[in-house]
């Protein structure tokens, strides 16, 4: 198996076409905005408070991506909580522990924060499930519901 020398950080606005084809693997059958439009929704999630987009890089490219969400609450002494979003790796570095390492590190940031959940949802027809249990989250101890307001994507790239 091929060893890969790869950086885990924050992105930074310069990662937006990295991140925009990174988006694009992840539902291949939506469009993602590639003008300022898009430019300008990427800097507003870069810079919404707790909100943190990391991703594994290597050669200068961003090849994978998890974005964290951390919010304030007053439940559990004040101790926030946390969900997962926008978690894929381009096809070709899937199978090489990149994605896990990205998950790691974020799931490291959550302890640092003192997070005292970490949730995020999966499609059922992708096969993510198991990755994410691996990493310790359960879906056996709450029900995962969403309410749809646009189709659900086809299966990813």
């Amino acid at each position: 198996m091929t060893q890969y020398d790869y950086t885990i950080r924050p992105l930074v606005a310069a990662d937006f076409y990295d991140y925009c084809n990174l988006m694009s693997a992840l539902v291949a059958d939506q469009p993602v905005p590639r003008d300022t439009r898009g430019e300008d929704l990427f800097h507003t999630l870069l810079t919404t408070k707790g909100v943190t987009v990391f991703g594994a890089e290597i050669d200068g490219q961003i090849v994978s991506t998890a974005t964290l969400f951390v919010m304030t609450n007053l439940t559990y002494d004040g101790r926030p909580c946390a969900f997962v979003e926008n978690v894929v790796t381009l096809s070709h570095y899937r199978g090489h522990g990149i994605g896990r390492a990205v998950m790691r590190h974020l799931l490291d940031e959550t302890a640092a924060l003192n997070v005292y959940k970490v949730q995020l949802l999966t499609g059922q027809d992708y096969g993510a499930r198991g990755f994410y249990e691996t990493l310790g989250f359960n879906a056996s101890e709450k029900y995962g519901m969403s309410l749809r307001q646009v189709p659900t994507r086809g299966p990813a790239t």
